[in-house]
């Protein structure tokens, strides 16, 4: 999958996602990791996420290692068997880190892995507020650009 370029760089892609509660828009950005936003790519054209659900909420509380409190809020898709257990849910490959210094935000959108971090390969997360726990130890390919309070909407579920 070649990415549109200017002035020699990858640009930005726009990808919609088209949920049975309205539409989220991301904004991709090949530089960051591009083998994973082309896996991305290629899953969504092949219609691998078509009909697959919001599997997992995490809302967590914890501890940074300089000790100071921390938040993480997420959802994750992808998953094919749609529960989002560790270890299951992969296709049989797996994709290489590409980690990086980006400030994984509210609506980062990255690449879920479990606890190896060559481990990643179609599940999703997207994060309902910073994560900075998430910066350089998962891979992040964009972040939404649109219908954020949707998924904010789907975070405050009781259930997925």
């Amino acid at each position: 999958i070649a990415f549109p370029e200017k002035d020699g760089k990858p640009t930005d892609v726009k990808v919609k996602l088209d949920t049975a509660a309205g539409e989220i828009e991301l904004t991709l950005f090949p530089e960051l990791a591009p083998n994973h936003v082309r896996n991305f790519l290629a899953l969504t054209k092949a219609g691998y996420y078509d009909g697959l659900v919001f599997e997992r909420l995490v809302r967590q509380e914890g501890q940074a290692p300089d000790g100071s409190p921390v938040r993480v809020d997420f959802l994750t898709f992808g998953c094919p068997a749609g529960e989002g257990i560790p270890g299951l849910g992969h296709l049989g490959y797996f994709l290489k880190p590409e980690f990086s210094d980006f400030s994984q935000e509210e609506g980062t959108v990255g690449f879920w892995h479990d606890e190896d971090p060559a481990s990643a390969g179609v599940r999703v997360y997207i994060t309902l507020g910073p994560t900075h726990l998430f910066n350089g130890r998962y891979t992040a390919i964009g972040r939404v650009s649109g219908g954020m309070q949707l998924l904010h909407t789907l975070g405050q579920a009781k259930t997925l």
